[in-house]
């Protein structure tokens, strides 16, 4: 890389996308292997944002369930361990009477993603999904994790 001038390195610059450097023209430095990226750097300009949501695709916001294959929180461990008393027991009245996050917490743990996607359905809708697949499946247990 002997390019020095003005104009060749705009050349270099626009074919490759490389800023020029004279540190190009030593013969055994390869950029690739001897540059460290600044990662805070790259926070604060948003590279990093832009490498997960446009380069890997991965934005929650799109309705591809990138956002549904994390843990809903709920606020309560002890509520939760209700929850799954009431749904192992077949108590759906009570069920039913719990906040949605916890309904959805339960989707999510056996494994019913469309409600995770699409939270917009109702609460009798959610419910009615969950006991079918728990009669689906004949049981229902999971550990409580958080």
């Amino acid at each position: 890389m002997g390019e020095t001038s003005k104009a060749e390195q705009d050349k270099l610059f626009h074919s490759t996308g490389i800023q020029y450097s004279e540190l190009l023209r030593l013969p055994y430095f390869d950029p690739v292997l001897m540059i460290s990226p600044d990662s805070m750097h790259a926070l604060y300009l948003g590279l990093v944002h832009d490498l997960v949501s446009v380069v890997w695709g991965m934005d929650a916001n799109k309705g591809d369930l990138d956002g549904a294959d994390q843990l809903p929180v709920v606020a309560d461990l002890d509520e939760l361990q209700q929850v799954h008393h009431y749904l192992n027991s077949g108590n759906y009245d009570d069920l039913g009477a719990m906040p949605m996050e916890y309904l959805y917490r339960l989707c999510f743990e056996c494994g019913l993603q469309w409600p995770l996607k699409n939270r917009t359905k109702g609460r009798k809708e959610i419910l009615h999904i969950l006991i079918q697949s728990v009669h689906s499946r004949g049981f229902y247990y999971t550990a409580i994790r958080n």
